[in-house]
């Protein structure tokens, strides 16, 4: 299952395991969680997403969550989690969910090279001690989530979806 924002490096990850699929033996189905953060715009991208996956023919499910909710919930301001915190942990949760709905063994995200190195620098500015600045693994531990662009720039991911769009005529 692909976690597929409708942003430009998911929707790269999608294409590109889309068209591997065949060599590599792979079934690709399109997961997609919709934060409601934005309103009518969460929406927009759910319903863009949905539509991108027919247009592969893929399996699709999506989920609705709600991070403010989370946040608004924690007892304390110590145990508050941020928005962002909150979308991240209710996004993993949801996506493991979604793809035991899909029927898929793997959650590929489209984490970039630009990712990790955020994650990385802002561990460093936040003090991480030396076991917290390996960055963003490529797997987790169990294998579920792998990240297959981690080793790959975001400018170098918009290159490739430029050429693949160029090659098909489009």
């Amino acid at each position: 299952a692909v976690a597929c924002s409708g942003g430009v490096d998911s929707i790269t990850l999608a294409h590109a395991l889309h068209r591997l699929a065949d060599r590599a033996r792979l079934r690709v189905s399109i997961a997609h969680v919709n934060h409601s953060l934005r309103g009518a715009q969460s929406d927009a991208d759910e319903a863009f997403v949905r539509a991108f996956a027919a247009s592969l023919a893929a399996p699709f499910a999506t989920e609705r969550v709600d991070p403010r909710a989370l946040v608004q919930g924690a007892a304390s301001s110590r145990s508050r989690p941020t928005v962002q915190e909150a979308a991240r942990r209710l996004r993993a949760d949801a996506l493991r969910r979604l793809a035991g709905r899909l029927g898929a063994d793997r959650i590929a995200t489209a984490h970039t090279a630009d990712d990790q190195a955020e994650t990385v620098l802002l561990r460093l500015l936040r003090g991480s001690g030396p076991e917290r600045l390996g960055g963003i693994p490529e797997r987790s531990r169990d294998g579920t989530l792998v990240r297959p662009l981690l080793r790959v720039s975001r400018a170098d991911g918009l290159a490739l979806r430029i050429t693949e769009r160029d090659e098909a005529g489009g």
